[in-house]
Parts: structure tokens; C-alpha cells; sequence
């Protein structure tokens, strides 16, 4: 294991282009890629599940990318996050996880806990759980086998806070298909339950990444150490911990948002996935 620590829903179908990175083309001088977005419904065992999936443009397949979302949903800012992976080449796919409660915007964050979207955060939060989570995941990827644009073989999964379980679940579940995992600011990845998500590392054969806030209040320092050891012994591993940034700082609309954090952790997530997808 590695130890570091260093400082839309859109149209029903549409091509734009973005640049890797975030960055104008003007800054960098380089050029727009296209890139091809649409809003589908995948078949689950329970319902449809709308998912914005974003990929580049012009013929081709590229690696896959599923992205998991937190527990305030489905909404531009990670639609947005979904295009940036689709501009430095890859098949991202962004599913509504609350489908079976019939919410796609859960509207504006309010991260008071005392909050009514707060409150109704956790509400359909609380309907989420691993056996319903991987259910929705096998029906993924089994629509993803049918995608043109998407490349067989090795993929990326990746989520934000509640979604970190997700991740690794999905992980172990499919240790040949995920090449690569990435969890931002996972919460309760090291309980005292047997379930405990960190107890499934050993059965996780794909490079995995985790990112913590250095002042994440949602996340202990306990909870990055157990993660640390339950990594010991694994070579293509890493924990990073990013100095003065809080719960959230890759999201564009909350307080704490951090453009450096985010613009490195998307070098970081482009690595990982360079290096491992082919």
C-alpha cells in the first residue's frame, strides 16, 4: 500500500465538447474533445433505473466507468463529473440509486442535519443497501455488454460518501470485471459488524484508491487508519488524505468545495484508470 499525503442531467442524447481536466482550451491549448451524452433506463430486477452515460464521440469503445453517487443524489454536478471522465476518454455511467423511491433531484444541498432535504436525504438513503445495491450493479453491467461504445473487458467503479460500501462490494463481487476501484470520502468503511466493507479487501484483486478530507467531520481518523491496515501487505493500493479539505470538497455547489483537490483528484482517478483499463 501506498501512504501519501500532498495538497446533469442533460438531453435525452447530445454531443459537446469538454476538455480533460476541467481546464479551457484557451489555458491549455488544447483541443476539445466530443463527447456523446444521453439519459437511459436500464431493466433492474426492480424498476428502471435511470443513468446519464457520457462517452467520447466519433466511433469507437472505450473503458467503462461506473460511478456511484452520495447520499444527495442524482444531479448536474455529477452528471458533470460523469463528462470529464468522458473527456480523457472513457464510458462513464452515472445511475439514479434512488429509482425504487421514485426521486431523481433531490434539489439544492442543505447539509444541515436538521434540514428537511437533509432529513429526506436519509430517508431514501435508508432504502439503499448492499443486496439491492450489487442486484442493481449485475443489471448494469449487463446492459453495459450490450453498449458499442463501451469496451470489453477491465473497468473502473468509483463513489462518493454512503456509495464507498457500494464500491467495495462491487469490487469483491466482480473481481475480474473491476480492474480498478475508487472510493472519495467513503463513510463507515470499518465497523465492528461482520459485514464490515474493509473486511472484503482480500477478495479485491483490482488497484484500489481511497480519498479523505484531512477536516472531514463525517469521517474519523480512525476510520482512514482502519483502512490503512486492512490494506497492509497489498502493493496496488493507496490512501490519500488531503490536507485542510472537508466532506465534500469535490462537489462544485457545496461550501466546501476545493477546485485544487478536485483537479487533482481527477489526475488521480485518470491514472488509476490509465494504468489499469487498458
Amino acid at each position: 500500500m501506498k501512504r501519501r499525503q500532498v495538497l446533469v442531467q442533460g438531453a435525452a442524447s447530445a454531443t459537446l465538447t469538454v476538455l480533460a481536466g476541467g481546464a479551457t482550451a484557451a489555458e491549455t491549448g488544447t483541443k476539445p474533445m466530443a463527447i456523446q451524452e444521453q439519459v437511459v433506463e436500464i431493466t433492474t430486477p426492480e424498476g428502471k433505473c435511470t443513468t446519464f452515460v457520457a462517452h467520447p464521440a466519433g466511433g469507437g469503445s472505450h473503458p467503462a466507468v461506473l460511478i456511484f453517487m452520495d447520499a444527495a443524489g442524482y444531479r448536474k454536478e455529477l452528471c458533470d463529473m460523469a463528462r470529464r471522465l468522458a473527456g480523457a476518454g472513457y464510458f462513464a455511467l452515472l445511475p439514479n440509486l434512488y429509482y425504487r423511491s421514485g426521486v431523481l433531484d433531490l434539489g439544492p444541498a442543505d447539509v444541515n442535519q436538521q434540514s428537511e432535504w437533509f432529513k429526506r436525504t436519509m430517508t431514501y438513503g435508508a432504502v439503499l443497501n448492499v443486496p439491492k445495491l450489487m442486484s442493481d450493479t449485475d443489471a448494469i453491467l449487463a446492459w453495459l455488454d450490450t453498449q458499442k461504445a463501451a469496451k470489453k473487458g477491465p473497468m473502473g467503479v468509483m463513489g462518493f460518501c454512503m456509495s464507498g460500501a457500494f464500491v467495495l462490494n462491487a469490487a469483491a463481487r466482480h473481481p475480474e470485471r473491476f480492474a480498478a476501484a475508487a472510493t472519495i470520502y467513503g463513510t463507515s468503511l470499518v465497523t465492528d459488524k461482520p459485514d464490515s466493507p474493509h473486511k472484503l479487501v482480500p477478495g479485491i484483486k483490482g488497484a484500489l484508491y481511497f480519498a479523505y478530507g484531512e477536516k472531514d467531520p463525517f469521517i474519523p481518523h480512525d476510520q482512514v487508519e482502519g483502512i490503512r491496515a486492512s490494506l497492509a501487505g497489498k502493493t496496488n493500493a493507496e490512501v490519500e488524505v488531503y490536507p485542510g479539505l472537508q466532506h465534500g470538497f469535490a462537489f462544485p455547489e457545496r461550501y466546501a468545495y476545493d477546485k485544487a483537490g478536485t483537479d487533482h483528484l481527477f489526475a488521480q482517478l485518470e491514472a488509476l484508470y490509465g494504468k489499469t483499463l487498458g
